[in-house]
């Protein structure tokens, strides 16, 4: 019978519970920051549809809701880009 890999040519990876601690650390770091780019992301569509209901009633709060989101999803941007940027840094 044929064998498919020759287990002898190559050594595996060499691996110890450090390297795989920081593997599962940074994987739940992904994890915890893509739940939390999901609550935020939630939260401003909350604040703007609480925005488009009190239009015709409360326009003052509305405005402030449109302004808060403004601000925010600017301030969003301008964290993704400084993240993207020096990506090899952080993860």
């Amino acid at each position: 019978m044929n064998r498919i890999y020759n287990f002898e040519a190559i050594e595996p990876p060499f691996l110890n519970e450090k390297m795989l601690r920081e593997k599962m650390k940074r994987r739940k770091t992904r994890i915890m920051s893509v739940l939390l780019a999901c609550a935020g992301f939630l939260s401003q569509l909350c604040i703007l549809i609480i925005g488009l209901i009190t239009l015709e009633n409360f326009p003052i709060l509305s405005f402030f809701c449109f302004v808060y989101l403004v601000v925010a999803l600017s301030g969003g941007c301008a964290v993704l880009i400084v993240f993207n940027r020096e990506r090899s840094k952080f993860v």
